[in-house]
């Protein structure tokens, strides 16, 4: 609402430049990276729960084929990932000025983060690199079949695959990277663990066993 975000911009005001336009606060982390804040409601949505055939249980109709034709509509904005020179700093930014959550992290590496009204395993991750930037953004999208879908459409329209499909331990979610056509990656993802206050955080060597399984990339060297 309109008293967080005042809050929002008065916090950041304490040390850095913020602007107020068009109902938007704007300022910068302390990599340097922009950030605008705004007040707004998310849109309703009404999923088609997918539907899946195990021995003894069936769910899908008979006589009817899975359509791999059919294209892949992202329902939102998963999370995004940033790249952080200084990730110390960066993380206790998220989390001491704009009251972010830590959900699990690896040491000395990066902090998977929530906020406190989420109940999505991470909406932001940080991670340590040589220089500050995007590393990638994530799409929601039903199921696996559709991370598959997803990727397999951007690779027929000549955009490469960076990393997947395969499934992160950190998080339990299915991903795809792609070569993203507006720089850094994108990626198709589902199924994220939901944690609440009653979840207890783990701390984990940043090793490419931990960081996902059916990998074809080593993310930590990346």
């Amino acid at each position: 609402d309109q008293e967080t975000l005042d809050q929002i911009a008065a916090e950041l005001a304490r040390d850095r430049k913020v602007t107020v336009a068009e109902g938007r606060v704007h300022s910068h982390d302390n990599g340097g990276l922009a950030l605008a804040f705004q007040v707004a409601r998310k849109a309703p949505y009404n999923p088609v729960l997918p539907l899946a055939n195990v021995p003894g249980h069936a769910q899908r109709p008979v006589n009817r084929r899975i359509p791999f034709e059919a294209s892949v509509r992202p329902i939102g904005i998963a999370h995004v990932v940033i790249n952080c020179a200084d990730e110390a700093s960066q993380r206790a930014f998220y989390t001491e000025r704009l009251g972010y959550i830590v959900s699990d992290s690896f040491k000395e590496a990066g902090a998977f983060l929530r906020t406190p009204i989420a109940l999505e395993h991470h909406s932001l991750f940080t991670v340590r690199r040589a220089a500050n930037g995007l590393n990638h953004v994530a799409l929601y999208v039903t199921d696996f079949h559709e991370v598959m879908l997803g990727g397999t459409a951007m690779q027929n329209k000549g955009w490469k695959s960076y990393w997947g499909p395969g499934r992160h331990k950190l998080g339990s979610n299915y991903f795809w990277y792609i070569k993203s056509p507006l720089g850094g990656n994108l990626e198709y993802t589902c199924d994220v663990d939901h944690v609440d206050e009653n979840w207890v955080p783990g701390e984990f060597d940043f090793s490419p066993d931990m960081t996902a399984i059916w990998s074809d990339r080593d993310f930590v060297a990346a």
